[in-house]
């Protein structure tokens, strides 16, 4: 049986004016499969933070700062119910969610 070489592929070094690195399909693939990766990931971030900055602007002031006061507020409820009703952390958390569906209107 006949070993089939391997085709390389010459890529210019930015170290080195002139040197050339030679890289084989496997490896080139390799390279842009990470650096695909890679640009996706960065743009997914941006998107995050420009979904993220718009929504800050159009929900500014009284709401901008409404999901730790939201939490707070749920934390503060669990601590009550807990307190008063004499339950553990689970069964108080029910408590929560079952005020807070009643408040809603939700079954």
């Amino acid at each position: 049986m006949k070993k089939r070489k391997k085709q390389l592929y010459h890529m210019s070094q930015k170290k080195c004016r002139g040197c050339k690195m030679k890289i084989t399909k496997r490896q080139l693939k390799r390279i842009i499969k990470e650096e695909k990766q890679q640009l996706l990931s960065e743009t997914g971030d941006q998107v995050d933070q420009n979904l993220k900055a718009y929504q800050d602007g159009i929900f500014g002031g009284d709401f901008a700062d409404l999901e730790p006061r939201m939490e707070d507020a749920i934390y503060s409820a669990l601590d009550m119910f807990m307190q008063v009703n004499g339950v553990n952390e689970a069964e108080g958390s029910q408590l929560v969610i079952d005020y807070v569906k009643e408040i809603l209107g939700m079954p």
